[in-house]
């Protein structure tokens, strides 16, 4: 391989370029100087590869086939859309809570055994109980089905 003395010449001066005048320079003025450099690297290759791109012929065969490639997809995203459609009424079931609240023995620390206490003397602890009050299809707060009675008398054990 044979060593040319412009060639040469010229990454010296792009190391010197680089070393000793970019740093130096503000970053608005490099990013002005990459976007002429870009631009004219790539009006460079165009020029030179000119030919080539004008007797490309992959366009071509890709031209053809694109009917058939539109047709599937939408058939694709039709069978997709069917399908969730299909799917869209079930319901999944949901697994609620245990029905009773677990003894207060079982707590952990002070205050939840303490909380866990006063609501089994009351009688709250039992999550069944309230359920029961409630008919089938009724909303709302079992508590505000109470009466004033029940009321007071829990009231009366909290206190």
């Amino acid at each position: 391989m044979e060593l040319f003395l412009p060639s040469l010449l010229v990454v010296f001066l792009a190391l010197t370029v680089v070393l000793f005048l970019f740093p130096r320079m503000a970053p608005l003025m490099l990013a002005i100087l990459a976007t002429v450099g870009l631009g004219i690297g790539v009006h460079d290759h165009l020029k030179m590869f000119r030919q080539d791109y004008e007797t490309m012929t992959w366009t071509t065969a890709a031209a053809s086939a694109a009917p058939y490639v539109l047709v599937g997809v939408v058939i694709l995203f039709s069978i997709g859309y069917l399908l969730y459609l299909w799917g869209a009424g079930k319901r999944i079931a949901f697994q609620g809570p245990p029905g009773s609240i677990p003894p207060p023995e079982s707590a952990t620390n002070v205050l939840t055994s303490a909380i866990g206490n006063s609501l089994k003397a009351t009688g709250l602890a039992s999550v069944s109980a309230f359920s029961a009050r409630r008919g089938p299809g009724s909303a709302g707060s079992s508590l505000n089905r109470l009466t004033t009675a029940e009321r007071e008398s829990i009231a009366s054990k909290i206190a």
